[in-house]
């Protein structure tokens, strides 16, 4: 906010194109928000589902990761470091890329920040354990 109008334009549209570049040059250097609408206080049960389903994804991956490298990780701290290595890719390319690009503040995204480094140590501790077991 604020922004040219776009519910009818596309990509493409020289008038829309040239409705941006003059906001941009309107607005630059002064403030601007952004705002997140909602349809509902309520979470939708198939969140949960998705998110289950993302995380399991994203865990198979990184035991792929670790299958391909297992000869080289021969103790618990090199099979526990992958996965927190992992975490902090994921961190450094979302989070944090929001923080630097989007200027999301950080009392927004530290928790999510903490929450990725955590979840990928504590079930990369686990793991490193699971999976170093011959």
């Amino acid at each position: 906010m604020p922004s040219a109008d776009n519910r009818t334009a596309s990509p493409f549209d020289s008038k829309y194109r040239a409705a941006v570049e003059n906001n941009m040059k309107t607005n630059a250097n002064k403030p601007y928000a952004v705002i997140f609408y909602g349809m509902s206080k309520d979470m939708d049960p198939m969140q949960y589902v998705i998110g289950i389903l993302l995380d399991l994804f994203a865990v198979m991956f990184a035991v792929v990761i670790f299958a391909m490298a297992k000869d080289k990780l021969t103790t618990f701290f090199m099979r526990w470091w992958l996965f927190l290595v992992i975490g902090f890719i994921i961190t450094l390319n979302s989070h944090l890329v929001e923080f630097n690009w989007m200027q999301y503040p950080w009392h927004y995204i530290k928790g999510m920040v903490v929450d990725t480094i955590m979840e990928w140590g504590l079930c990369g501790a686990w793991l490193a354990w699971y999976l170093g077991r011959n």
